[in-house]
């Protein structure tokens, strides 16, 4: 029993170092902003009326993405830029988006930008080319865009 003890109150008198040290490395590795994040900081520039520098973060958050994913941030992107009055950015952008698989709603946003675009071109023929999808089931907010171009 007395062989026990000591390796007892050695024990007790370790763990605190230890949970030190495995607390203290738990700090060392270097964390990387995630997409969620990144998102809430393009939306906060939005706010702030900083719609270049909010596409520039949707660009990166693009580089990383895949698929439908990839396409609404470069949608985003190019929304922003057109904010930013930079419209060969924005052209440039939804260059890159295959219309073919977007699901509704993303769709019905990139052919209200390329109709804003066109229209803000004084192309009117052109952009009334692009409002040619349905209204029904898109979210109010698209409905109204649509309604007010």
């Amino acid at each position: 029993m007395q062989g026990t003890r000591p390796r007892l109150r050695a024990l007790r008198l370790s763990f605190p170092v230890l949970l030190a040290i495995l607390i203290a490395g738990c700090g060392v590795a270097p964390t990387r902003p995630t997409a969620t994040g990144q998102a809430g900081q393009a939306t906060q520039l939005e706010q702030q009326g900083k719609f270049a520098a909010a596409a520039q973060v949707y660009e990166q958050l693009a580089k990383s993405a895949q698929g439908q994913q990839r396409a609404t941030w470069l949608v985003s992107a190019a929304e922003d830029w057109w904010q930013a009055r930079n419209n060969q950015r924005a052209w440039s952008l939804l260059a890159q988006v295959q219309t073919r698989n977007l699901y509704p709603a993303l769709n019905a946003r990139v052919e209200l930008l390329k109709a804003g675009m066109d229209l803000a071109a004084g192309q009117p023929q052109v952009a009334l080319k692009h409002l040619t999808f349905s209204l029904t089931n898109l979210p109010a907010e698209l409905n109204a865009r649509a309604l007010l171009l």
